[in-house]
This record gives C-alpha cells, structure tokens and sequence, in this order.
C-alpha cells in the first residue's frame, strides 16, 4: 500500500509539474533551494567536506559559491526529473541535444554493441530521450531500490522513450538474448557510485582523494567486447543540457585489468574539475576515506589477491 501511495503521488506531481511553464518551475526550484540550503540545510557538511578536500587549492569562498550553485542545480534537477514521465518529447528535445549521435552508427551497422557509461552529472535522466537520435537498443541498467513505487516510478520515465530498464542482476542475460537475435544494444550505466564495501577490488585517485572504484562497466565491456563509451551531459545554461559521445576503449579484450576503470575515472574527474556545480556533491562517495583505513577494516593487507589499487597515485 505504501509503495502504491508514493507511486501515485509521483505520477500526480509529475503531472502537475509537466504542466507549469519551466519559468514558473524554475521560480519554484530557486525557493525551494534557499529552503534546502539556509534553513534544512540539507547534508551541508558532506557536501562542504567533499569540496574542501577536492579542491585543496580553492579559497574557502569559492567553495561556498561551488556549494550554493550546485544546490540551486540540484534542485533544478529534482524539478526538471519530476516533469520527465509527462513533458511532451518536442520539449525535451528542445532543452538538451545529442551533438554526435552518428559516431555510433558504423558499430550499429557491423552490428556491434557497446557499453556507454555516465555520471550523475547534469541531468542524466534527461538523457532517457536517447533512443530518439540513436539506432541501437537501449538497455538502461539500474539497481532495485528498496521503496517499489519510486523504483515504479523510475523505470516509467526511463523506458518512456524507448529505453528498456534492465535489473543489475538480468543484464548478462539480457545481453546474451539480443545478441542471439542479432540485435545491437547499448548498455547504459553510471559509473560513479560507491560500490558495496565487500564487493571494492580498486583503488585509484580521484578528486583528490583515494577512491574505491565500481568495476561493473570495464567487467561487462571486456567479457563482451563491446567498445566502451562515456556519454558527457555538459549543463550548458540552466535548464540545456548537451550529451556527447566519447571513446573511452574500442579493444577491451586488449586492455590491462582496471585500464579501463582507470580512464573513466581520469575522464570523470576532468570534466568535474572543469565545472563541478553539476555533480552530486550530496552522495557519501568517500564514506571509507583511506585505502589504508579500508585494508585495517576488512582485516586485509596491500598484497591481498582481492584487493588492487593504482600504484603510481596511492602511496600506503
């Protein structure tokens, strides 16, 4: 009953919403992001420390001007996603471009598949209008969460437009089914989440800071073969967005292990250290700090088999 009553609301706030012209919505996100900021205050001191720690070098004011823009941004986002399972596709088309969706067409014409991997960075959920501008299937993968009427919720905006949201768990499978129907996929999904603290097998840099890395996309990329790509949504004014297509790895199969990880990580960290407002400062990316603290907890040691990390960045 309760996952059915958050379904509904979602879908009737959303509504509502998709309704209001975007400077109405934006007026809406400017006070509620004063609310956030000064009076709840709203996971201020994570996002404080995040900054402060990735940007040593930044003068204590401009992590405050960091810190209050990417509020006003993320809240920019929560409106802007709540509007997405009704905006009408002319709209959307309008506020953020696929600048190079051709790149991926001589894949699609050998019938190759590829991994194509994000960030929570600008607004990522508007980038579900992809199989708009692109001829390969859409696999987007997602974790389940816990409340069955946000992830309700969720799958409708991403599949509205022809996205097919896929479990973590089913996506080998999936994978294996298309390609015995001879059906080029792109798999979707986000690379900058903290991985579960027994599932961390890599360490590298990253924003400063000694980082477990998730090794989701590199394992699917070089047990398929398919070429891997980062799509970058750039926030180009409040509201546009522009999504472009790079190529991170064409021969997985020919890489080093965590090679692959590694330049994701180097391409994500450029990108944010170019504009970090929109990224999610509020996720508790660093909640094991040290690579040291990490090995004392899980009762490892450097040289344990289950354990790598990038040797040239971390020192012990």
């Amino acid at each position: 009953m309760k996952d059915k009553f958050s379904y509904s609301i979602l879908l009737f706030i959303s509504k509502a919403f998709s309704l209001l012209p975007f400077g109405a919505l934006y007026l809406i996100s400017n006070i509620f992001s004063f609310f956030l900021y000064y009076i709840v205050r709203y996971r201020r001191g994570v996002v404080r420390k995040n900054l402060k720690i990735s940007f040593p070098k930044k003068e204590l004011f401009e992590i405050i001007r960091i810190e209050k823009e990417f509020y006003k941004y993320f809240c920019d986002y929560f409106f802007e996603t709540l509007t997405l399972v009704y905006i009408k596709p002319s709209i959307l088309q309008k506020k953020i471009k696929f600048t190079n969706p051709e790149v991926l067409d001589k894949y699609f014409e050998r019938k190759q598949s590829i991994i194509l991997v994000a960030a929570h960075y600008g607004n990522w959920e508007m980038t579900a209008l992809m199989p708009h501008f692109i001829k390969h299937k859409g696999l987007a993968v997602y974790k389940p969460q816990s409340n069955k009427g946000f992830d309700k919720f969720f799958i409708r905006l991403r599949q509205r437009f022809g996205l097919e949201a896929v479990p973590m768990a089913e996506i080998g499978k999936k994978l294996f089914k298309y390609s015995k129907q001879g059906i080029p996929t792109i798999t979707y999904l986000l690379s900058d989440q903290r991985p579960d603290r027994l599932n961390v097998r890599y360490w590298t840099m990253f924003l400063n800071q000694e980082t477990p890395m998730i090794l989701g996309p590199e394992k699917l990329s070089v047990k398929m073969d398919f070429p891997v790509f980062f799509l970058e949504n750039k926030r180009i004014s409040r509201g546009y967005y522009e999504a472009t297509f790079k190529l991170i790895e064409e021969s997985p199969k020919l890489t080093q292990e965590f090679e692959i990880t590694e330049k994701l990580s180097v391409y994500l960290n450029n990108i944010i250290n170019n504009d970090p407002i929109p990224w999610f400062w509020v996720h508790r990316r660093w909640k094991h700090r040290r690579f040291r603290d990490f090995l004392e907890m899980t009762h490892r040691t450097i040289d344990h088999p289950a354990v790598a990390y990038n040797k040239d960045l971390i020192k012990p």
